[in-house]
């Protein structure tokens, strides 16, 4: 996961719509693109609190997942941020509950985002999770899933009437329960 910081950068360094904004004082604009995805979360957290699940996370309070970039070691591991939004402990299943909420932002209009563009960062933030090192052979090693993984989706993906699933199938491949 990029810091605002980053994406900032990024954005302004391609002429991006945030950057625009900022640019032009478009306020309203800048408050659509970065604040629409809090609502998801805040309700997933209302939800989890009412049903007395004990969980980490929150809020604006993703919780780091290790994975395979923290295995490379190097100095920018640190500054590295690979997290959910809630992780909960499952006693049937016996292993750690992910919850990531996916929101499409775009603000009022809902214009969504680029399903295929999304449905990379899951796949590769699922490599990243199964991902270790062999110590014995120092190779890097694809570990079988030891979690589940739950998405939450909202607003308008952008989908087509002829694939309406299709950002579903995509998630699904990526590793998603």
């Amino acid at each position: 996961m990029k810091s605002a910081y980053n994406r900032s950068v990024e954005t302004r360094n391609r002429n991006g719509k945030e950057w625009n904004n900022y640019q032009h004082e478009n306020w309203v604009g800048l408050w659509e693109s970065r604040s629409y995805f809090n609502p998801g979360e805040a309700a997933i957290e209302l939800s989890l609190q009412k049903s007395g699940f004990a969980f980490k996370g929150g809020l604006a309070k993703d919780i780091d997942v290790p994975s395979l970039i923290h295995h490379l070691g190097g100095s920018n591991v640190d500054k590295t941020k690979v997290s959910e939004d809630f992780i909960l402990f499952s006693k049937k299943l016996n292993k750690p509950v992910l919850i990531q909420s996916k929101a499409t932002g775009g603000g009022k209009s809902r214009h969504g985002k680029n399903i295929q563009n999304r449905t990379k960062e899951q796949v590769a933030r699922s490599l990243f999770y199964r991902g270790g090192i062999d110590l014995d052979t120092n190779r890097i090693i694809l570990r079988q899933k030891d979690y589940y993984w739950i998405g939450v989706l909202d607003g308008n993906w952008g989908v087509t009437q002829k694939a309406p699933l299709k950002y579903l199938h995509m998630l699904q491949w990526a590793g998603y329960d």
